[in-house]
């Protein structure tokens, strides 16, 4: 199945209606700077209201609202780009302009991004992550992203559905992605660890040692974390190497978070291959090793870590050529357990 909004991209709302302006009015404002008629004005000229129906006008008067930041228009933008509508054709740059959008809370645009996830044009296929968008969306109103989430269930494959809950956790959790909310989280998080997804247990041993989104309880922080860390989760060990790096719940450690990246890399983690090997080529918490660096740093590229590619470029030049081959053979000879 592939849903349609991917193909036709999901506008945000009309802002309720307020007294009638005439046209002049808008555009002075709008060329003044004012982002609300920067806004009114391309959507006047997007659908010929009052003006001759002008999609370039439209992509240029949303474009000037969107850089001074209105979420609204930043998922015009992304959506102009994804039809190829006054602007070349570009899936890249409309998802780019969807997560600005996104991370403001638009619900629009977080519906967007489910949809580019679940089918995966531009996007690799991501049934969990298209949980988490259309989920964040749902949460914000979307009704189309209500009616979507079915068949995102549907092809979550067994035993995945606790993992896109603790996703949808911890996107309220960080809110680096949309608007933090820990009390959201704190809900997601149960879900996930009802399941007995034992990375959401960890997190939510966070919020309640901070008192974030519940009552502060120390005492169930440490159940929950020690319950957790029973479970020799590779997420885990990465989700826990991350607290103890930042001092996020927990007191902050560098040298016990390298090691709990190393357990998590060992058992395939990219994320995790990624952090330790920028803590070896950094030298925090563990012996500087451009050799151990380079390994991990190539291993997450591998599979997948964008982060990682410019990383080694970083450390190449101080290394020779026979620690790079070592580094090499070693990241050839790695496998998972």
């Amino acid at each position: 199945m592939v849903l349609a909004a991917a193909a036709h991209a999901q506008q945000s709302p009309a802002p309720p209606s307020a007294p009638p302006a005439s046209l002049a009015d808008v555009k002075a404002k709008a060329e003044s700077g004012d982002a609300k008629a920067q806004l009114a004005l391309a959507r006047a000229y997007e659908h010929g209201d009052g003006v001759a129906q002008n999609d370039a006008a439209a992509f240029k008067w949303y474009k000037a609202a969107a850089v001074q930041g209105d979420a609204t228009a930043q998922n015009e933008i992304g959506v102009l780009y994804r039809l190829g509508r006054g602007v070349e054709k570009d899936i890249a740059e409309a998802i780019r302009w969807y997560r600005k959008s996104a991370r403001q809370g638009n619900a629009s645009a977080e519906f967007n991004l489910g949809a580019e996830y679940f089918n995966g044009q531009q996007l690799t296929a991501d049934m969990p992550t298209a949980f988490m968008w259309f989920s964040l969306a749902a949460d914000a109103g979307s009704q189309s992203a209500k009616d979507a989430l079915p068949h995102v269930v549907d092809e979550l494959q067994k035993g995945t559905m606790p993992r896109a809950e603790f996703k949808v956790g911890l996107a309220y959790d960080l809110g680096q992605e949309v608007p933090g909310d820990p009390a959201r989280a704190v809900e997601w998080y149960r879900k996930a660890d009802a399941a007995q997804f034992a990375p959401a247990a960890l997190r939510l041993s966070v919020l309640y040692e901070l008192g974030r989104g519940v009552p502060r309880d120390p005492a169930l922080a440490q159940k929950l974390r020690q319950r957790a860390l029973k479970k020799k989760n590779p997420l885990v060990f990465y989700v826990y190497a991350d607290m103890l790096r930042t001092g996020n719940g927990v007191t902050r450690d560098l040298h016990a978070a390298a090691s709990m990246y190393r357990k998590s890399a060992e058992m395939g983690i990219p994320e995790a291959m990624y952090n330790l090997g920028i803590m070896y080529a950094q030298g925090d918490g563990i012996e500087r090793d451009n050799v151990a660096a380079y390994t991990w740093l190539l291993l997450a590229a591998r599979r997948g870590k964008s982060e990682a590619t410019p990383a080694l470029r970083t450390i190449l030049p101080a290394m020779t050529a026979k620690q790079i081959q070592k580094a090499e053979s070693k990241a050839d000879k790695f496998v998972s357990h």
